[in-house]
């Protein structure tokens, strides 16, 4: 069973957490790329981090398990959150998906996503 910890106030803190083998469920918000435009189908959830385990969202909807290959860009845009989320385009396995999470955890997510290294 995994052990969540609280946020730190510096990134670099989560990823040595993390790398430490605790985990992080984040704030994120989902919606599959071919619904982008769509009212009404971002949908607010957790992204659970947790190392050696699936990468999972959990939402309304249910738990989605998001399997790899991975890839992680921002894509800018407008957001209804404020200057402190980004909006990320995350390409995984074989689905492609509008992430929007806060600017302080890319560098978690990217670290659990495998694109950076441990």
């Amino acid at each position: 069973m995994a052990r969540f910890v609280l946020r730190k106030s510096k990134s670099e803190l989560d990823l040595d957490e993390y790398r430490n083998g605790a985990g992080f469920k984040v704030i994120s918000f989902l919606r599959p790329v071919e619904a982008v435009g769509t009212p009404l189908t971002l949908t607010r959830g957790l992204l659970n981090l947790v190392p050696g385990e699936p990468i999972t969202w959990k939402g309304r909807a249910g738990v989605q398990v998001l399997t790899g290959p991975f890839e992680l860009n921002e894509t800018g845009g407008k957001l209804p959150f404020g200057a402190s989320f980004a909006k990320c385009l995350l390409s995984a396995g074989e689905n492609d998906y509008e992430l929007t999470v806060p600017k302080i955890d890319l560098p978690l997510i990217r670290l659990a996503l495998g694109l950076e290294s441990a």
